[in-house]
């Protein structure tokens, strides 16, 4: 997996690409970590992922319940939408279409 950020609006953003498995996970891992030690939303794009595993949505799932309405998930690959419809995660992660909307989310309200 590879991980490139830029900020926008104030949040940061990071580009998620390649596969998001047990053996790739650990730039995620060091991104989501690094996260809860600031108050700026977090995007995380998800455009450019072309596998994911358990381990991602275990991974998400901890951050999720650390970082609260900051981590937003952004631009979902199809791979990663039907990950989410199979799993029953559609309603339980915040899931932005695009990442400007994202961006710009009323955290209270959500997605």
């Amino acid at each position: 997996m590879q991980v490139t950020e830029r900020t926008e609006a104030g949040a940061r953003v990071v580009v998620l690409s390649g596969e998001a498995d047990l053996d790739s996970v650990d730039p995620l891992r060091a991104v989501l970590q690094d996260a809860a030690a600031h108050a700026d939303p977090l995007v995380l794009d998800l455009s450019e992922v072309s596998f994911a595993d358990s381990t991602m949505i275990n991974v998400l799932l901890l951050a999720h319940g650390e970082l609260g309405v900051r981590l937003r998930l952004a631009s979902p690959s199809e791979f990663v939408r039907r990950l989410f419809a199979l799993t029953g995660l559609e309603g339980v992660l915040p899931l932005y279409d695009g990442v400007a909307q994202a961006v710009g989310a009323d955290p209270v309200a959500g997605p």
